[in-house]
């Protein structure tokens, strides 16, 4: 069975289109018969390249390689001789490229696993990077990507299409200055949003508001949480944002006064998963969104918090970046995706983050399209100010001023007279007594 499988994938290598897409990855190591590792070795040669080679020049190339038998060049060239020279479509050779990844695929694989079982050394079993190897196996495909003509209309309207929500319909913020200063006015398929603050701060509460706006906007939102936050407490958040000025704990004593038949239809357009720190990698996590996709067509990913996802390196400055490349690639033409990150402690207390603020964010901001810092007043905690901090298509280094709503699960955008007006009534406030402000204790 090895031997009729390996003829007929190096019998596909006999057309040009389909050699010039797998030799670069292909390997004569990846062939355990010995006249297809020959006709592999023979039929790589660059006298070959863009045409179909004729049985006396390939006999010559089989007679230079060490060792091989006149029996074999003789099998080599009836391989030749049997081979498809032509295919009636772009299709038919897509499909045979598509064998041969397949079969790329299975070596890598079976490689990595004979590793790992014959691996001398027993503290190496459970190794990251076997497990990178791994993932990076099963995840091999053979790049066919073509450079495009945009003279052709049809190919620029086709790439902006790719990129655009169904419709070509963006998803906007809820924060009117995040739109204003984004080239397409909101977020785009493909986009990866990193939003960054100290504990505590709000990153949770901002990507809810954000999650709960974009549902009203009829797209889909898949939400998952990584670390204390549950299932429950989520659902309630949501509910709060989708409340008028109801509070966060009397929702949550109380859901069912506030589970209303409007409230369900939208949860229809949400889906929450949460998991405990360190419980799940990277690659584990996309293998599970994968399997969402297939029944639910989320238009926004929402991940918080990427330092609470289980180290697949060993090293965590490595990690960040491959995070966010996993992710970017991941979305590319079928969702946007936003992730929150912790800053580095020496900006803790800090309201005006710089790009450098977030953990590894040299990392990072390669693949980042957005970075959205949000830093709390160091004298009062009802108000802040954020920073985007990059954009990559649009305007960046704009600031606005929040108000944090922590009791309601919101997060305002407000002006600079308001937040004056805040900060001004909170050093103003009796030390004996708590601060209300639009009905929040301070």
């Amino acid at each position: 069975m090895s031997q009729i499988k390996e003829y007929s994938i190096v019998q596909l290598l006999v057309h040009p289109k389909i050699r010039e897409s797998v030799i670069p990855y292909l390997k004569s190591e990846f062939f355990r018969v010995d006249e297809a590792k020959y006709f592999y070795i023979a039929i790589s040669n660059k006298i070959f390249d863009n045409v179909i080679p004729d049985a006396a020049t390939f006999s010559i190339e089989l007679h230079k390689i060490p060792n091989v038998t006149e029996l074999s060049v003789i099998d080599c060239l009836n391989i030749l001789k049997g081979a498809t020279r032509e295919y009636s479509s772009e299709d038919e050779i897509n499909i045979r490229i598509k064998i041969i990844e397949d079969f790329i695929r299975e070596c890598k694989l079976t490689r990595v696993i004979y590793n790992v079982v014959n691996s001398k050394d027993s503290s190496k079993i459970g190794d990251p990077q076997h497990y990178n190897q791994l993932v990076d196996a099963a995840q091999f495909s053979i790049s066919r990507e073509e450079f495009l003509d945009l003279s052709n209309p049809e190919v620029l309207a086709r790439s902006q299409e790719e990129s655009l929500p169904p419709g070509g319909v963006i998803m906007r913020s809820k924060y009117s200055v995040i739109n204003k200063n984004l080239t397409y006015k909101g977020f785009k398929y493909g986009d990866v949003i990193l939003v960054g603050a100290e504990t505590g701060v709000g990153k949770t509460t901002y990507m809810i508001n954000e999650g709960a706006y974009f549902v009203d906007q009829g797209f889909k939102v898949a939400h998952v949480f990584l670390g204390d936050m549950e299932v429950f407490d989520a659902g309630v958040q949501y509910i709060a944002c989708w409340s008028r000025d109801e509070l966060v704990e009397n929702i949550a004593s109380e859901y069912e006064k506030f589970y209303t038949p409007d409230i369900r239809s939208r949860f229809k357009n949400l889906k929450i998963q949460a998991y405990p720190s360190d419980s799940i990698t990277i690659y584990e996590l996309i293998s599970k969104l994968k399997v969402l996709r297939r029944q639910f067509k989320f238009d926004m990913l929402i991940i918080d918090y990427d330092a609470n996802l289980q180290e697949s390196t060993d090293s965590m400055y490595k990690e960040g970046g491959t995070t966010y490349s996993q992710l970017k690639g991941f979305g590319k033409s079928s969702h946007a995706t936003m992730i929150a990150s912790q800053i580095k402690p020496a900006y803790w207390g800090t309201e005006y983050l710089p790009k450098e603020a977030p953990n590894e964010s040299s990392k990072k901001q390669m693949h980042v399209d957005m970075m959205f810092l949000i830093g709390r007043n160091p004298e009062c905690r009802l108000i802040g100010t954020s920073h985007i901090a990059k954009v990559r298509r649009g305007q960046d280094s704009k600031t606005f001023r929040l108000q944090f709503k922590y009791h309601y699960g919101k997060i305002e955008e407000i002006s600079q007279e308001k937040y004056d007006q805040i900060l001004a009534t909170w050093k103003a406030r009796d030390t004996k007594g708590d601060l209300i402000i639009d009905g929040m204790s301070g």
